[in-house]
């Protein structure tokens, strides 16, 4: 499938499953039935070497009628159906046929004759089909709403991205009143844990100068010191 402009285009290619002919060495012969827009199907063969200007390409599909498609000097290589309605009349006759048979002349004595498998061909032809169906008006506008929505909303998103990224690299900020009081309390701390020290001192010297004033004890009892007088 090719899709130009906004056209789809699709193809289905097929190859000889026997060549025969007088010519030896030509390059791949092949068919091509093509859907493009409201075409739905323009069919055109190729032997592989240029066809005799102006000559007629027989093809035959099971015991039906010949088809004839024409030639020309700017494609040489390439022989068409004459109008839509020849192509729309080979196509109807290879989904119901098994083979099908080219036959083309060249230059000369140059002469070929090509067999086609036709079984694969009605899936192949339904499948392109389905790609290749335009859409109507109203679904391609709704197709066309939805991507401009979806676009919208990706948009919407790597914006908030932006901003999380952003937020996440600001660096945190200390409040100075939380710092401020908590260098108070710390210096407060300092202070008091300063004069417990100085004051542990003071009072082990003072408690050592009233044991030195203060006379020891007589450690007789009262009554032996009355006898002594």
């Amino acid at each position: 499938m090719l899709v130009r402009d906004q056209q789809k285009t699709c193809y289905i290619t097929s190859n000889p499953i026997e060549q025969g002919g007088t010519k030896k060495r030509r390059s791949a012969p092949y068919t091509v039935v093509t859907h493009r827009g409201k075409n739905l199907a323009e069919m055109s063969v190729s032997a592989g070497y240029p066809y005799k200007d102006k000559s007629t390409v027989d093809i035959s599909v099971d015991v039906q009628p010949k088809h004839e498609f024409f030639t020309s000097s700017k494609t040489p290589q390439i022989a068409w159906a004459r109008d839509a309605e020849a192509d729309k009349k080979i196509v109807e006759d290879m989904l119901k046929g098994t083979r099908m048979t080219v036959a083309g002349q060249g230059q000369g004595k140059i002469a070929s004759t090509d067999t086609y498998d036709l079984q694969g061909f009605p899936q192949a032809y339904k499948r392109m089909q389905e790609l290749c169906k335009e859409d109507k008006p109203q679904e391609a506008k709704k197709k066309k709403d939805t991507q401009g929505k979806d676009a919208k909303k990706t948009d919407i998103a790597s914006k908030d991205t932006k901003k999380t990224d952003t937020s996440s690299k600001k660096p945190q900020t200390k409040d100075p009143k939380k710092t401020d009081t908590a260098s108070k309390d710390l210096r407060a701390k300092e202070s008091k844990t300063a004069q417990g020290k100085d004051s542990k001192p003071q009072s082990s010297q003072t408690q050592s100068s009233k044991s030195k004033d203060e006379k020891p004890r007589d450690s007789k009892p009262r009554d032996s010191r009355v006898r002594e007088q």
